[in-house]
């Protein structure tokens, strides 16, 4: 109608993209940063700038996301850009739905650019995101872009609820997402001058819809843009009449250039640039949403440039005559491991139709074919002679209840030799004795022992004939409890391949964290004759004669290590003293310049034998130590253990669960203390039964109690008290004053409903019902106050007094509990704004009270005495005859007011409660 006219108009939240159509709408210009086409253009500038030429739209089926769609497609086109999968959803669809439909498996497989252009950009992008996150749709290689679309006002954060708090597991559903918006889009700029010039019209926030400001501040910025258009053409013509020319006034619309609102300060909400076509031209960001911030990060700034108006006609190209130039506000912050962003496909295809694996698997063959022959040539050096081979042949026949299984040697990988054994569950005696949750007590002790002499007993009469490197970690416990003695035989042939280099024991064990410290404690376990011979015979290169003193020199040397186990096995320790430090020792004991004797640190948990026993093992001279027959009766004789140690765990196992019935016991008790700790504070902070209610999860409805009396009191000249002490003093003058209030309420059948800084409420006759008493329980309070007031001090000053206005008012309230995290108890009616007013209109050291509660008085409880204080002006309420309460003819009725000892007493006892 009004092309049809020829009358000018100003579309101030127009966002249709047909609305660009120049042709059917030639007197139109728009002002709004959320026209469809305009935000297509920034989306495209986007993607050409990060080098994504393929996309994928999803959307929904209706006519808003229709047009929407239309109008991206058109400008995809235009810039070169492919949508190469559009899907469309149910219009109310859910993340369920989404999932349900298949289509979002459709989108993995053909993009990695997604555009969402729903009806509903808050709810219905969200709900993609749910169902996108479900299907495994990493941010690392997906990315998702929210051009913010939408109708009507300026809407808020998709994580912002209603009440403007933070909605966190929304945020985190749209992590790692791009909005783009206007670049005001996430802070105030633009609102803030337009705040400035409401309150120069001596208007507030709450005189205008807060909620639609976007659309007030564009309705200023479009009344604006008419007022230029129309005086410039007034300049032109000279004819007033000239300024309702539709097509004139938009001519003169084209291009210009002009400053937002400007506040009081001066400062303006920014440069509003028309295009050719007299459009907004789009000054948009990109921003990127980190789960890691609070608030969204600006990655990108698109900003237009307008072209040479003889290079570019809007008309005839259909365009507004710009380029966007986008520039980089942020790098490598996409959550990749170089932090660059995905490509928008992958490098081979969605199918690796892009990459020819041939030249691959031939180079991938040859290497495996020059891997073998290089492997052969490794294992060649690695000679087993004929010893060797009885040895393994012999290891392998080991057959005895205490003795590990020896199953075979492997070296078909390079640089690396296994002996393989029989694995036991339980993990080795070293994890046992150091586990410090495993009780063990003699019956313990007494048959991992015996089963340690047991093996060593047969391997001594077998052709092995030692163990060689007998350690805690080389004696296994199987799943029934008993001892393996593990990696016997392997010494000399292991110490024989390294002294030819043909192994080295570090590389053997690289891959265990454990393996170089036990290399080095090893030491300990070795006797110190070996040590010694075993160095001579590195440098004497005699292979014969150290075979020939092996069998005999090694079982000497397994007694040793027996002994050392035995004392860990009894102490859960090394026979050295706590001071000790154990490298150094290890260091001094290979080393070999001195001998080092292990010795017993606490004689009270050994029997004398066992003690000589023990020390006898140690003996720097192999032939005076005992032998295995010895050690045998000794063992029997002091550790004797009837039956398996199975039976020994079923005994051990009843024990735990009478210890931890006991430690449930101690907990629960613990449990239960805690919460009667818990239900005191609650019981301090909500009324007994609102306490009771919300325990049990039940709801509790507001109540309206007919009669009660309520109580405001206020710190006069609080500001300059603050003002002239530090925080911690005034927070302690307010502790020491509210303590004392509290006591005189604990007295009376009173409720503190809440402090707020220096001021102090509270009621009788709620929310227990109390008759007519609560009237003279909050008189005879504020009394008591006043007296106790009358002779306090400041804690940090002496000379300081405090003075307080009271206010009381009685008649009916309503009280109920608001809010579900951090409940109050709040009361209200006009009882409540009445006694609040009474306060603020008292004067210092007196009690101000309404003339509802002085009837009260004179009705119920006569002995109190008031003076009547004449008409005051209530807010609210007009003149209202007011009263002082000025004490009781009962004397003995004003309760003494407690002394300083009495109120830090309450105070400590409030601290326990919160300890």
């Amino acid at each position: 109608m009004a092309a049809f006219w020829n009358l000018p108009i100003v579309g101030y939240m127009a966002a249709s993209s047909s609305l660009a159509d120049k042709k059917a709408y030639k007197t139109l210009a728009r002002i709004s940063t959320r026209s469809t086409n305009s935000i297509a253009e920034a989306t495209c500038a986007l993607l050409k700038h990060y080098r994504w030429n393929k996309v994928a739209i999803v959307t929904n089926v209706g006519a808003v996301a229709w047009d929407r769609t239309v109008a991206f497609e058109e400008v995809f086109h235009l810039r070169g850009v492919q949508v190469i999968k559009k899907v469309m959803f149910d219009e109310y669809a859910d993340g369920a739905a989404m999932r349900a439909s298949g289509l979002i498996q459709e989108v993995r497989n053909t993009a990695r650019v997604i555009i969402f252009l729903f009806s509903n950009t808050r709810e219905q992008s969200k709900e993609f995101m749910m169902a996108a996150q479900g299907e495994g749709m990493l941010a690392s290689e997906f990315v998702f872009i929210l051009p913010w679309l939408q109708d009507g006002g300026k809407e808020a954060s998709p994580w912002i609820g209603a009440d403007g708090s933070m909605l966190q597991n929304v945020k985190d559903q749209y992590a790692n997402a791009i909005i783009i918006d206007d670049v005001n889009g996430f802070d105030n700029t633009i609102i803030v001058p337009f705040l400035d010039r409401v309150k120069e019209e001596g208007l507030t926030e709450a005189d205008i819809d807060i909620a639609n400001i976007y659309g007030y501040i564009y309705l200023f910025d479009a009344l604006k843009l008419y007022a230029l258009g129309a005086r410039k053409v007034l300049n032109e013509t000279g004819n007033p009449a000239a300024v309702l020319d539709g097509i004139r006034v938009w001519n003169a619309m084209r291009r210009i250039v002009f400053p937002g609102i400007v506040g009081s300060s001066g400062v303006a909400s920014g440069i509003i640039t028309m295009d050719d076509r007299s459009e907004r031209a789009p000054l948009y960001r990109g921003f990127f949403i980190s789960p890691n911030q609070d608030q969204v990060m600006a990655m990108a700034h698109m900003e237009p440039t307008m072209i040479d108006p003889s290079k570019c006609d809007g008309l005839t190209n259909r365009s507004g005559c710009y380029d966007i130039v986008v520039t980089d506000m942020m790098t490598n912050f996409w959550p990749s491991i170089d932090g660059r962003m995905p490509l928008d496909e992958p490098v081979c295809g969605f199918r690796n139709e892009k990459c020819d694996y041939t030249l691959l698997v031939i180079g991938a063959t040859l290497v495996i074919l020059l891997f073998l022959l290089l492997a052969y040539i490794q294992r060649r050096p690695i000679i087993f002679n004929r010893v060797d081979k009885n040895m393994f042949q012999q290891m392998k026949a080991a057959v005895h209840d205490n003795i590990n299984p020896f199953l075979g040697i492997s070296f078909n990988e390079k640089e690396e030799l296994l002996l393989i054994w029989k694995f036991c569950n339980r993990g080795t005696l070293q994890d046992i004795i150091y586990n410090d949750q495993i009780m063990m007590d003699t019956k313990f002790h007494g048959a991992f022992i015996r089963d340690i002499v047991s093996g060593l007993e047969y391997l001594h009469a077998s052709p092995i004939a030692y163990h060689g490197s007998l350690t805690p970690w080389s004696c296994l416990i199987d799943r029934n409890w008993m001892v393996k003695l593990s990696d016997y035989g392997v010494a000399e042939p292991i110490e024989r391949w390294e002294k030819n280099q043909w192994i080295t024991v570090d590389e053997l064990k690289s891959d265990d964290d454990k393996s170089n410290a036990k290399q080095k404690t090893s030491a300990l376990y070795d006797a110190p004759e070996m040590l010694k011979m075993r160095e001579k015979n590195k440098l004497r290169r005699v292979d014969q004669d150290w075979q020939r003193q092996t069998a005999m020199r090694r079982q000497l040397g397994d007694v040793y290590a027996f002994g050392m186990i035995m004392y860990e096995i009894i102490y859960r320790a090394l026979p050295f003293p706590d001071s000790q430090d154990i490298t150094e020792l290890i260091d001094t004991v290979k080393d070999g310049s001195r001998t080092i004797k292990p010795s017993i640190q606490d004689h009270k948990l050994l029997h004398m034998d066992l003690a000589s026993l023990l020390q006898d093992c140690w003996n720097t001279t192999p032939e005076m130590r005992p032998s295995l027959r010895r050690i045998k009766l000794n063992v029997e004789t002091y550790l004797k253990v009837k039956g398996s140690l199975v039976d020994q765990m079923m005994r051990m196992m009843e024990n735990y669960a009478n210890n931890l019935e006991k430690l449930v016991k101690e907990r629960t008790g613990m449990l239960e203390e805690a919460n009667i700790r818990a239900d005191k504070l609650l019981s301090q902070l909500l009324p007994a039964y609102v306490a009771r209610e919300l325990k049990e999860g039940k709801p509790v409805p507001p109540k309206t109690f007919s009669t009660s009396t309520v109580m405001f009191s206020d710190i006069v000249g609080f500001g300059d008290m603050c003002r002239d002490a530090t925080a911690a003093e005034i927070v302690n003058l307010l502790n020491s004053v509210f303590n004392g209030f509290d006591e005189f309420i604990a007295r009376r059948e009173a409720y503190k409903v809440e402090t707020i800084g220096d001021a102090y409420m509270f009621v009788s006759g709620v929310p227990e019902e109390n008759g007519f008493r609560h009237v003279t329980n909050i008189c005879s309070i504020a009394l008591d106050i006043h007296s106790f007031l009358h002779d306090y001090r400041a804690p940090h000053s002496a000379s300081l007094r405090v003075r307080c206005r009271l206010g009381v008012c009685s008649g009916p309230v309503a009280a109920a509990v608001v809010g579900l995290n951090a409940p109050r108890y709040c009361l209200f009616g006009d009882t409540v704004n009445m006694a609040s007013r009474m306060e603020s209109t008292g004067e210092p050291e007196k009690t101000q009270i309404a003339e509802s509660t002085k009837k009260m008085l004179d009705q119920h409880y006569p002995d109190f005495m008031t003076s009547e204080r004449g008409q005051v002006q209530v807010k609210g309420k007009g003149m209202c005859t007011t009263y002082w309460l000025e004490g009781t003819r009962d004397v003995t009725s004003i309760y003494r007011a407690p002394t300083t000892r009495e109120v830090g007493r309450g105070h400590s006892n409030f601290s326990s409660l919160l300890g």
